[in-house]
């Protein structure tokens, strides 16, 4: 049986984080190579994006608007409130199922929540970012002579980290930590492993941020040039939004209408009795202002449906697909009013070349020597993010519409909830709430039925309604 025993643990060792190597210069006497390396780069990429199309021509015609309000309002073009590409943030998300999969209403709202987390998590990164990063470079060469006998050889650099590691879990953690390395999970790592894991660096950043009033202002869907659909959420960043839906989650029914803000139409007629392929392509909360001047919060929320031949199994499907929506359309006004959005990303990444003079003792007794190397690469990557919101004894949410509809393409069952709250809901809310027993004696008056509004006209669009004014 053969014994063998490492004698001189490293005769060279890198531990490298970063590294830069000689780059040539690229030739540039033909043209083809840039098309070559363009056609390679539509390949892996994509030959285009319909999103993208899209997304230019809204930003394109919806920046005209902005700058057009600012003129009107007498405001300096070069603030930030006026060039509209200065103050939105978005981020894509695919679809990760076709539009036969039986599941897909559901993969495409998902697709929307993972577009949303990312960009918000994009502007938390910009208000609050903590970045710690180590890079370290580790050369060792331990050249004494190997003894005759194997089991009496000792490496140098293997006796250091072995004294480091003994001298006291105080100490080893202190030290962990300069590294960026958790000592509970150095602790449960293997001894042969810990001594790697000493040799490892890591990046680390956390990104902290209140999203409070962050709201979407546009959604596109569209072939990603790859044969599947990616969703993109836009969000605007202006300060002076962000500040009014605070004001309204504090004030609640104390916010005063601005006149100038009325509206032609009330909110229904804008926003809720269109057409259900323009439903389809909205989600999450919106901002506008009602027919009073009373600015207005409106969350759309939908589902898909399971579905069954059962009658009665299918009604209990539809009715939980009803509240998923709902929920869905709560969760998005929960977050507009009151948020947070936190990202944390941990990349270690490193190359390690390992050389070794290794001593084998044979059955015999005789002793052989070799030669032992070895390069690998280390690549470890954990991102978290983490989006909050709650509101709590929140009077005025409303639910002002549902809308049902059987998708064409996929000829898959959806549902959908609007809901709106604004400071005349809210007041509503508080008036009933406040409500008491009329005296004894006394007369209830009756009402006249209230006159219904005109429904306005179904719209069409190959994006989510346009619901702002563009004025920030």
């Amino acid at each position: 049986m053969k014994k063998t025993w490492i004698a001189a643990l490293l005769t060279g060792m890198f531990s490298l984080i970063a590294f830069a190597a000689d780059e040539a210069q690229p030739s540039r006497t033909e043209g083809n190579a840039d098309i070559g390396a363009l056609d390679a780069t539509k390949a892996f990429f994509g030959a285009g994006s319909e999103v993208d199309e899209a997304y230019k021509a809204w930003l394109k015609d919806a920046s005209q608007k902005t700058r057009e309000n600012c003129l009107r309002n007498n405001k300096n073009l070069s603030l930030p409130e006026c060039n509209l590409s200065k103050i939105i943030i978005f981020d894509d998300a695919a679809i990760r199922v076709q539009t036969n999969h039986p599941d897909w209403i559901t993969y495409r709202i998902l697709a929307y929540q993972e577009a949303s987390l990312g960009a918000l998590a994009k502007f938390a990164n910009e208000q609050s970012v903590s970045n710690k990063v180590n890079r370290l470079r580790n050369y060792t060469r331990d050249t004494p002579p190997l003894p005759e006998d194997p089991f009496r050889a000792e490496s140098w650099f293997g006796a250091v980290l072995d004294k480091v590691m003994a001298l006291g879990e105080g100490v080893v953690d202190k030290f962990l930590r300069e590294y960026d390395i958790d000592p509970a999970e150095y602790a449960r790592l293997p001894q042969e492993k810990k001594k790697i894991a000493l040799q490892q660096a890591m990046t680390e950043r956390q990104a902290i941020a209140d999203c409070t009033g962050l709201m979407p202002i546009k959604t596109f869907e569209g072939s990603d040039g790859q044969g599947g659909r990616t969703v993109r959420v836009v969000y605007v960043k202006s300060p002076d939004r962000i500040q009014t839906v605070k004001t309204m989650y504090q004030e609640g029914a104390r916010i005063n209408p601005d006149s100038k803000k009325k509206a032609r139409k009330s909110i229904p007629e804008r926003y809720v009795d269109i057409d259900n392929t323009v439903l389809f392509g909205t989600f999450g909360p919106r901002f506008v202002w009602d027919e009073n001047g009373y600015p207005a919060l409106i969350a759309y929320g939908q589902a898909g449906i399971d579905k069954s031949s059962d009658p009665t199994e299918k009604a209990i499907l539809i009715e939980e697909a009803r509240n998923t929506a709902y929920q869905n359309a709560l969760n998005e006004l929960t977050i507009l009013l009151n948020g947070s959005i936190m990202q944390k990303v941990k990349e270690r990444i490193g190359q390690e070349y390992t050389k070794m003079d290794v001593r084998t003792r044979e059955k015999g007794g005789a002793v052989s020597a070799t030669v032992e190397t070895s390069q690998r690469l280390n690549k470890n990557i954990h991102r978290t993010e983490m989006l909050k919101g709650r509101i709590s004894n929140f009077a005025g949410v409303q639910q002002i519409g549902t809308w049902q509809w059987v998708e064409p393409t996929s000829n898959a069952p959806v549902v959908g909830s609007i809901l709106m709250w604004s400071p005349e809901t809210a007041s509503m809310a508080q008036t009933i709430k406040n409500t008491k027993a009329a005296p004894r004696g006394s007369q209830i008056t009756p009402q006249e039925p209230s006159q219904k509004k005109a429904v306005a006209e179904p719209a069409g669009a190959t994006s989510s309604m346009e619901t702002d004014d563009y004025e920030f």
